[in-house]
């Protein structure tokens, strides 16, 4: 799998999850704005807690859909 296909599947899934997170957690009584804006800040929190995790134990990387980080060439 390329690093490009590696970076896509870790990414939707962070935005997957993180969604299906806030679907969970959030109240409907919450105006548009304000959870449209809670939503991506669990997005962001989900994806950091799992890269930080990531470090330390590199199977945490299975949460993200690929325990494998993209590598990218230095210019």
């Amino acid at each position: 799998m390329t690093d490009f296909i590696t970076s896509l599947v870790r990414t939707w899934v962070a935005i997957a999850v993180g969604w299906l997170i806030s679907v969970g957690v959030l109240s409907s009584s919450l105006s548009d704005p304000a959870v449209q804006a809670l939503t991506g800040a669990i997005i962001g929190l989900y994806y950091l807690v799992v890269r930080l995790l990531e470090k330390k134990w590199p199977i945490f990387g299975w949460l993200l859909g690929i325990a494998k980080e993209p590598s990218y060439p230095t210019p």
